[in-house]
């Protein structure tokens, strides 16, 4: 059974169509009106509430087939990527918009989004899906844990594993082998014409 969707072309006039107001909506849209972007959900017939509900039956028809996502192909019918990279780069500010506003986790990022425009002392997007990158951008929000990928965090553990001279493995170490440890560290970070060459071997003289 093939993977990608097939869309009759009732469906696929209401994507052209969808896409249309999309447009027009952004003409419309003055910049720093969030209460426009506030209506634009609760209006039926803007462009991205038809788009968000063409890729809520689109969610649904590959569900009830038993798949997971979207694929690529099913994203193109849907006006939402490209075979071409760059404008396929371009669509995706507004495909993870409406995976977003979809809210398919069911992790409340609709009703969040709408909070977060409504509580924005400084609103500044020229579209919702603008917007909507804002709201939901990583940095928006203080983490809770850092992950094994923050600096500082990994920094910290191989300093604290020198300093009680034990790393994950339990192996234990002395006090010379920490030092060489600390040198070995410090010579990978130290520009290269900041590290002194090794003395030349003086030749045996027969």
């Amino acid at each position: 059974m093939s993977k990608d969707l097939t869309f009759d072309n009732e469906f696929l006039d209401r994507v052209s169509e969808a896409h249309q107001q999309i447009e027009l909506d952004n003409i419309h849209q003055l910049e720093g009106n969030k209460h426009y972007v506030l209506n634009l959900l609760k209006d039926n017939d803007s462009g991205v509430s038809q788009l968000l509900t063409l890729y809520g039956e689109a969610y649904a028809m590959k569900e009830a087939r038993g798949g997971k996502q979207l694929s690529g192909k099913d994203l193109i019918e849907l006006g939402l990527s490209s075979s071409d990279k760059e404008e396929a780069k371009g669509l995706r500010k507004m495909r993870d918009g409406l995976a977003k506003l979809y809210d398919a986790k069911g992790e409340g990022t609709y009703d969040k989004f709408v909070s977060w425009t409504e509580n924005h002392s400084d609103f500044t997007y020229a579209t919702i899906f603008d917007a909507i990158r804002a709201c939901f951008r990583k940095d928006t929000e203080p983490k809770a844990n850092p992950k094994p990928t923050d600096l500082k965090a990994f920094a910290v553990k191989v300093i604290e594993s020198i300093q009680n001279r034990k790393f994950d493995n339990d192996e234990q170490f002395d006090a010379k082998e920490v030092e060489e440890i600390a040198m070995l560290i410090g010579l990978q970070v130290m520009p290269k014409d900041m590290i002194a060459p090794a003395p030349a071997k003086k030749k045996k003289v027969a």
